[in-house]
């Protein structure tokens, strides 16, 4: 599975635009052959790219705090699983 995608937001005030952009590229074990069968256990790989107006709002959406600093681009991964009863 994957997805690419783009985010932009018009600031008041004349303040520049918030651009995002990232991919994602997740392989994925499901239990069916089906899109819709579950469960499913993935790994992902995300990455994001984003122009300094966005730079703040990138760290603050953060738990742990400011991970990405003044940089305006990142990778993230993990796994995800993701069952339907």
């Amino acid at each position: 599975m994957g997805e690419l995608g783009t985010d932009r937001v018009t600031q008041a005030g004349g303040l520049p635009a918030k651009r995002l952009t990232k991919l994602t590229i997740a392989p994925t074990i499901s239990a069916g052959p089906g899109l819709w069968s579950r469960p499913e256990l993935r790994a992902f790989v995300t990455y994001g790219k984003w122009n300094d107006a966005a730079t703040a709002s990138v760290n603050a959406s953060n738990n742990g705090g400011p991970i990405y600093n003044n940089n305006t681009s990142g990778t993230s991964y993990g796994f995800q699983v993701e069952t339907w009863f």
